[in-house]
Order: C-alpha cells, then sequence, then structure tokens
C-alpha cells in the first residue's frame, strides 16, 4: 500500500516534467517515516516542475533542516539550484544580484561529497554572470594550469567572455574617436519666400 502510494505521487512529479502543475496527495497518519520523508522531497520537486519556484524553494529548504531526511543534503544543494532558476528568469535586476547571492551560500557549503562538483560547476555560473572579470582570470589561471574535469565548459566560457571583453575594449575605442574627431561646422543660409494666393 505505501509503495503504491509512493508511486503514484511520483506519476505526479513526473507528470509536472511535462508541463504539468499537480500536487502529490498526502499519506494516512500512520504512514511510515520513509514515506513521510519521501513524500516531502516529491511534494518539493512538483512544486519546482511546476515552476513554483517560491513554494519548491520553501520546502527544499524544510527538507534541508530535517536531520532525519536522508535527503537533507540533495535539499540544500536544490535550494540553490531553485534560486538560480529563479534568477535566470527575473526581469529585476536587484532580485536577480539577491537571488545569486543567496544561492552562492549554499553553494559555498558543498566543499566535498558528492554535491561538490556540481556545486562548483554552479558557483562557476553564477561567477560567469555577476562577476565575469573575476571569472576570466579564474579560468585563464585554471586552465593553464591543464584544466579540470570540467575542461570544455571552461574553455567555452573562457573564449566567450575574451571575445566580450574584446568587443567591449573595441566599442569604448571607437566611442574614444568619435569623441576627438573634429566636427564640421555648416553654416546653410537659406531666403524662402512665401506666396500667398488670393482667391
Amino acid at each position: 500500500r505505501d509503495v503504491r502510494n509512493w508511486l503514484t505521487a511520483q506519476d505526479v512529479v513526473f507528470g509536472n516534467c511535462s508541463s504539468g502543475s499537480g500536487e502529490p496527495a498526502t499519506y494516512e497518519p500512520n504512514a511510515p517515516e520513509w514515506l513521510q520523508k519521501d513524500r516531502a522531497y516529491q511534494m518539493a520537486a512538483a512544486a519546482f516542475y511546476a515552476l513554483n519556484y517560491d513554494e519548491a524553494k520553501e520546502h527544499f529548504l524544510a527538507i534541508s533542516q530535517d536531520d532525519a531526511s536522508p535527503w537533507k543534503e540533495t535539499g540544500d544543494y536544490l535550494v540553490a539550484r531553485t534560486l538560480i532558476r529563479q534568477a535566470s528568469l527575473s526581469k529585476d535586476p536587484k532580485q536577480t544580484k539577491g537571488y545569486y547571492e543567496e544561492a552562492e551560500q549554499h553553494l559555498l557549503k558543498f566543499t566535498g561529497g558528492k554535491f561538490a562538483e556540481s556545486a562548483e560547476k554552479m558557483l562557476g555560473l553564477i561567477k560567469y554572470r555577476r562577476h565575469p572579470e573575476e571569472r576570466v582570470r579564474e579560468l585563464g589561471q585554471k586552465l593553464t594550469g591543464g584544466g579540470g574535469s570540467n575542461f570544455r565548459q571552461d574553455l567555452i566560457d573562457y573564449t566567450w567572455l575574451l571575445d566580450r571583453f574584446e568587443k567591449q575594449a573595441l566599442d569604448e575605442e571607437e566611442r574614444k574617436k568619435e569623441k576627438e574627431r573634429p566636427k564640421e561646422n555648416v553654416n546653410t543660409v537659406s531666403n524662402t519666400k512665401i506666396v500667398i494666393h488670393n482667391p
């Protein structure tokens, strides 16, 4: 019975992956602890896939603070993932900055463990978008040292950032030349004769 309950809820989660907006049903009061903890995670995942990011973040945050949950570490990591998704969709620069800063604080905890590599990639993405100058220096040093497991993406990011900065430098140079270019003084005098014909 409990396994069927779990499967039904998981079908809702997967349904939300394809533009659904369902919410897993509640479990019975005497449900085993494993189902209760899994249901909390299923609720969070369903909200995330339904694009209800504020709700998903609250669910994942609650899971990350539950020492008895096997999803505790995953929940903490997914708080950051949710915040990054919100930042990428936000049209408000101040709000976007806040999302990235909050995500960064969560990701800095993952210096080891199964999410360490993923967290490093997410931190790189945040730096890429918020601190491009710092990120290009960091990537240059990393690539010079032989790169790492994320070599391909690091090289793509480094090349793109260099192209971006080169374009900015060329645009700035063109603006300087435009300011220094002597302006031609053209004085045009025209005499216009207006003739009014009376009927």
